[in-house]
């Protein structure tokens, strides 16, 4: 070699050139990283690992379902409709034992969790749980509120004397009651009395509609339609005259024609009234679909059924077709009101395996049009009573209703 420093700083530069470069590639991955790019696979495909004769796949265990729970922390008890009667054994006796042992805060996490399941049969048959839950609540300052809610549900669905159920919700009822009239409902009523004194009638009391809408026979259940422009009502007047004359149970309309004068009221045409029951009637709210109670007919699958129909661009109304078995029941179905969004029709029904003589339940429309299976309300709502005329206020959005129940 004619320059042997000159290839000695070759030879240096090679070697230090070749220890840079496997630096440099373990560093493209990061840098691909940060682009988003995928990076090169560290080793070639014919070295990769067979792919596994099986694939994992997530787990998908059976869901079970929460209880929701109401502004008064009583829950929605979620086997009300599925199971009649709710019995855990096991659960009872670990109740027992916590109690035994003065576990009281235990014991009162276990029944909670243990009524929360019941089902319609267990309000009846287990009351004495509703009201001993209610006392366990009663030990904690911060849930005197829910104790009450668990003694009314008692007092609801009692089947047995429970006098001392009563005397003991009446003395806290009696502690939270107030002794006074608020002055400003003192002086409603005095304006209220001044407008009677002076014979002008009151606002919000209603006077009678006339002879242009009421007959001398029953006339009942009214509703209002396409924005409070018509009156639909139930009557049975007589129908025919002389021999022939019967009284029939049908539907007629009264069409708003001035701030306080309405039309005759006139039948509904056929097909909605026929020779058999029609009544307890409800429009939506444009007024073109109308809900309403036939009785004693050849296709009903009870004494009353729910139907439906529709008015026509002719003017028309369709034929009536039946909600279906899986609204209607082999017992008495009337009554219906309409949700605001009218997706949820709710009615009175005295079918088998409620909580009392009739009860409020209600159906949901689906994405195909069709409605669901008739649910049971729960026993906040029904009582070992009956509980009827179920009416959903369409501006204040409550359900309100009739009840021969207590508290």
């Amino acid at each position: 070699m004619r320059h042997p420093l000159l290839f000695c700083f070759i030879c240096c530069w090679l070697v230090l050139l070749g220890i840079a470069w496997p630096l440099k590639a373990q560093q493209v991955p990061h840098a691909a990283a940060k682009a988003g790019k995928a990076a090169p696979p560290a080793t070639p495909k014919a070295e990769a690992s067979p792919r596994p004769a099986y694939q994992q796949r997530a787990l998908k265990g059976r869901i079970s379902r929460r209880l929701r729970v109401r502004p008064d922390g009583t829950p929605d008890f979620p086997n009300i409709n599925r199971i009649p009667f709710f019995e855990d054994k096991k659960a009872l006796k670990a109740i027992q034992k916590a109690e035994r042992r003065h576990h009281y805060a235990e014991a009162r996490v276990l029944l909670e969790k243990y009524v929360g399941q019941f089902g319609i049969e267990n309000f009846y048959r287990n009351t004495d749980l509703l009201w001993h839950l209610g006392q366990l609540l009663q030990r904690d300052s911060s849930r005197q509120e829910l104790a009450k809610a668990y003694f009314r549900l008692a007092l609801k669905h009692h089947r047995t004397d429970i006098t001392r159920v009563q005397l003991y919700y009446d003395s806290l009822e009696e502690k939270a009651a107030l002794l006074y009239v608020p002055l400003k409902v003192y002086y409603d009523v005095v304006e209220y009395r001044k407008s009677i004194n002076t014979f002008h009638p009151p606002k919000n009391v209603y006077t009678n509609m006339g002879d242009a809408v009421n007959s001398r026979f029953p006339d009942y259940g009214p509703t209002l339609g396409a924005g409070d422009t018509v009156l639909l009502f139930t009557s049975k007047r007589q129908q025919g005259k002389g021999v022939r004359a019967k009284v029939d149970e049908n539907l007629y309309v009264s069409h708003k024609q001035g701030p306080n004068y309405w039309s005759d009221a006139e039948p509904l045409p056929k097909p909605i009234n026929s020779p058999y029951n029609e009544g307890s009637a409800c429009f939506s709210h444009d007024g073109r679909t109308i809900f309403f109670a036939r009785c004693e007919c050849p296709v009903c699958h009870g004494n009353c059924d729910l139907f439906t129909a529709s008015l026509g661009k002719d003017g028309k109304w369709s034929t009536p077709k039946s909600l279906g078995p899986l609204v209607n029941s082999p017992a008495w179905d009337s009554q219906p009101t309409l949700s605001p969004k009218e997706d949820t029709l709710y009615f009175a029904s005295d079918r088998l395996g409620g909580f009392g003589m009739s009860d409020i339940y209600y159906t949901v429309k689906g994405k195909n049009g069709q409605w669901g299976k008739a649910l049971n309300m729960g026993p906040v709502v029904n009582t070992r009573e009956s509980e009827v005329s179920p009416f959903f206020h369409p501006l204040y959005q409550v359900l309100y209703f009739s009840s021969r129940g207590s508290c």
